[in-house]
């Protein structure tokens, strides 16, 4: 993840340019931004390697519910928004 981050800083990668990287000992295709999302995912949801469409966001934020309740769901539902205001606002 440092190498990625560095290689953003210095303009080589961008937010969403494919890349390849080892998680958990296998070969993921993904991009930076996947990546920095899922920083702010929980750990008890899984890693989340898809579009994140309307409804994916929904599948995402019900599993919250069930699993973490809903406290932790709200602080994800902030977590979320102020993840796609501050990235928003740098592209």
């Amino acid at each position: 993840m440092d190498d990625l981050s560095h290689a953003y800083d210095a303009g080589v990668t961008g937010m969403r340019a494919p890349v390849k990287v080892r998680l958990d000992g296998k070969l993921v295709d993904i991009s930076y931004g996947r990546l920095l999302f899922n920083e702010i995912i929980p750990k008890e949801l899984g890693f989340i390697n898809e579009t994140l469409k309307k409804g994916t966001l929904k599948k995402i934020l019900s599993a919250s519910f069930e699993i973490l309740g809903p406290e932790a769901t709200a602080h994800l539902v902030d977590d979320i928004k102020n993840f796609g205001y501050k990235y928003a606002t740098l592209s």
